[in-house]
């Protein structure tokens, strides 16, 4: 069954699924950015991902 026939035929079930997995998205997963922000030496020209992490001393 390919995927598009399986989403036509459960379409009901996606949509239903579909606010409880964006609130465990926007609320669970998204502020562990800032997290991740928070322990890192942050530079304009490298962004976020390109820096190193900082420990705690």
């Amino acid at each position: 069954m390919s995927l598009l026939r399986e989403l036509h035929k459960n379409k009901s079930i996606y949509a239903m699924a579909l606010p409880g997995l964006l609130f465990l998205l926007v609320f669970a997963y998204l502020p562990m950015v800032g997290h991740v922000i928070a322990f890192k030496k942050f530079s304009v020209s490298k962004g976020i991902w390109g820096e190193r992490m900082e420990r705690l001393q």
